[in-house]
């Protein structure tokens, strides 16, 4: 449970690929091994695609197949829901009504700043760390 201790992390799920055997996504056994300090949230089941032209199917699809994700989603991470992360920060406000009718407490867009006690919780910004970003990239993001 998200809380219970200071060493959780969340990271966001694509729940659809963890089975699907792709080395770029946990696997069920990964999800296992770090569950004593990750806490594991929905990034959709199988929404976090864009078409050809860009567009997230997020919200290209029909709002009933964007909840019937969600729901699948979360399911799959054994009902937990407190957490969303936006594919490529992309959402309009039906999903957001969505995330808030079944349950999520937070979301998170990719809106490059810091998060204020004044933004919407399901709209929290953030600011993105990357595997190249230095020790000093890191401190300057967050200074």
């Amino acid at each position: 449970m998200l809380g219970s201790s200071p060493l959780y992390s969340l990271i966001y799920i694509i729940t659809d690929a963890v089975a699907s055997g792709d080395p770029l996504y946990l696997s069920e056994a990964d999800l296992a091994l770090g569950s004593d300090v990750f806490e594991y949230q929905s990034h959709t089941d199988q929404l976090h695609q864009r078409n050809e032209a860009g567009e997230a199917y997020l919200t290209l699809k029909p709002i009933v197949e964007v909840e019937a994700d969600l729901k699948r989603s979360i399911d799959k991470l054994g009902g937990r829901n407190l957490a969303f992360a936006y594919p490529y920060g992309v959402y309009q406000e039906e999903q957001r009504q969505v995330l808030e009718d079944i349950g999520f407490q937070l979301a998170f867009t990719v809106e490059y700043k810091k998060a204020s006690q004044a933004e919407h919780m399901l709209e929290i910004p953030r600011i993105s760390v990357f595997p190249e970003d230095t020790l000093e990239d890191f401190k300057l993001k967050f200074n």
